[in-house]
């Protein structure tokens, strides 16, 4: 009976090994073959193939201040009282163009007696001369001596530059008179009006200041990583603008038509300092910009886009894919068709595009999405889309 109590204890412990021992070849064949599907499971993501663009090298700049490049107040030459007003402030005028009136009645007496006196100065002299004249004669004919002429002669000259100073102070009335109408100097915009109609001014005294917006000039603080971008600085740039670009204006001018079209002006750089031989990390810069169509005002823009005139091809992939700018790099499909980061050396940017000059060919496709928590080496299966 022991013998056989036993053998069945036995029997039981080796079956149960048996099945142990199977539990765990099923366990480990089973967590083998979830691993090999899991290897071979493809994770999708998105991409591009890199290829050559047209890169136009630019820059953004946070906010700048345009100014006026000419600016100076319309001085009263006369005293006077304004009459009346012709122009506006924002008005556009040309060079001449009246822009108010003053009235000095003193003028036109000071103009009366002007006359009067050069009448006078002309009898005198007409008087004078005929004297002289007659002197003349005599002193052929020995019937006067020669101290007589010369006197005559002298009350003759006297008379003569008394006439002169005459019609000099007239001539000088006569210009103040003209100046009661007060023009502008130049061609330009009526930005500030200092007087009111009805109010006396005296000579020297701003009436208006009027600024020339043909060409617009501002200045800044550019980092020097960005002003290489778009070397060489002695170029023409480009600035796509817009009315939306202004925040506010420096100068209260009414706008002109045509403001709401989208357009594009050209700048250059009159200055930088220190200069481009010289290494530094920020570069103060004077720009001017051509407005001869008067479709920018002074005033602060924001988010401003200067670009170069020229465009250059490069193999290049979206801006947006490079992560720190000091260290670039890019997610890329590898031979196997495996997800992979790649070092790449990056060149000029632009249009939302970075040229790339080492670490990846032409035809390689880029990750562009899809690889949030993946690891370099994930297998991945990649969904081609254009940019």
């Amino acid at each position: 009976m022991k013998t056989f109590f036993i053998a069945a204890m036995t029997v039981i412990i080796v079956l149960s090994g048996a099945f142990v021992g199977y539990g765990i070849y099923l366990n480990q064949v089973s967590s083998s073959y979830i691993e090999t599907m899991m290897a071979s499971r493809a994770v999708n993501v998105r991409g591009i193939r890199a290829s050559s663009r047209d890169i136009r090298p630019e820059i953004v700049l946070d906010h700048i201040s345009l100014q006026t490049d000419w600016a100076a107040d319309v001085i009263a030459q006369i005293d006077g009282t304004i009459r009346e007003f012709s122009i506006a402030r924002g008005q556009e005028v040309k060079r001449g163009e009246t822009l108010c009136t003053l009235v000095n009645t003193d003028i036109a007496l000071q103009i009366s007696r002007a006359n009067t006196d050069i009448a006078k100065a002309q009898a005198s002299y007409v008087q004078a001369k005929s004297e002289a004249d007659r002197n003349r004669r005599l002193a052929e004919r020995d019937s006067i001596s020669k101290s007589e002429l010369e006197t005559s002669i002298a009350r003759m000259k006297a008379a003569e530059s008394e006439l002169s100073a005459a019609g000099i102070a007239l001539n000088q009335l006569n210009q103040q008179k003209g100046f009661q109408s007060v023009a502008s100097p130049i061609d330009g915009f009526v930005v500030v009006i200092y007087q009111q109609a009805g109010s006396y001014v005296q000579r020297g005294a701003p009436v208006a200041m009027i600024a020339d917006f043909s060409k617009l000039v501002f200045r800044g603080q550019i980092p020097d990583e960005k002003i290489k971008n778009i070397a060489p600085i002695d170029d023409v740039f480009l600035m796509p603008m817009d009315m939306s670009f202004l925040s506010e204006k420096a100068l209260d001018t009414a706008f002109k038509s045509g403001f709401n079209e989208n357009f594009v002006v050209k700048a250059k750089i009159r200055d930088i300092a220190p200069p481009m031989s010289e290494n530094a990390p920020l570069r103060v810069v004077s720009w001017e910009l051509d407005n001869d169509l008067g479709l920018l005002e002074p005033g602060l823009y924001t988010e401003v886009v200067v670009g170069r005139s020229d465009a250059k091809k490069t193999s290049a992939v979206p801006l947006g894919l490079i992560g720190d700018m000091k260290t670039p790099s890019l997610y890329v499909m590898d031979s196997d068709s495996r997800l992979a980061l790649r070092n790449v050396k990056t060149g000029v940017y632009g249009g939302g595009l970075i040229e790339i000059l080492d670490g990846i060919e032409e035809g390689d496709v880029v990750i562009t999405s899809g690889v949030e928590g993946l690891e370099p080496g994930t297998k991945i299966d990649v969904t081609l889309e254009d940019y």
